[in-house]
């Protein structure tokens, strides 16, 4: 995976990103040349070297059908629920932004 971003957990991973527009490619894109966007639940172990076995790669098409399952099934808070409408709220707003520039 080629991380063109990387964000700090509340529980002590990482959060890594592939969004080919910042030059990222999912591991299955850089080893079949192709340009695929993804994001990791990343882990490292107690020497600070990555940890393959427990960490998650997930094409962004594997996340929207988890996030769609997950919603379907009430397996989220309310509270959780609202904060995701939130953001993906948000998400819409700087995109439409965008458009209009």
């Amino acid at each position: 995976m080629k991380v063109s971003e990387e964000f700090d957990t509340l529980n002590g991973g990482k959060i890594q990103i592939a969004k080919n527009a910042d030059g990222g490619n999912s591991s299955w894109g850089e080893k079949e040349s192709y340009q695929d966007e993804s994001i990791r639940l990343a882990w490292y172990n107690e020497k600070g070297g990555f940890d393959p076995i427990s960490s998650a790669e997930l094409p962004m098409w594997g996340l929207k059908e988890l996030m769609k399952v997950v919603a379907q099934k009430d397996m989220l808070s309310k509270s959780d629920s609202a904060e995701l409408i939130g953001y993906l709220s948000a998400s819409i707003y700087r995109q439409l932004q965008k458009e209009n520039l």
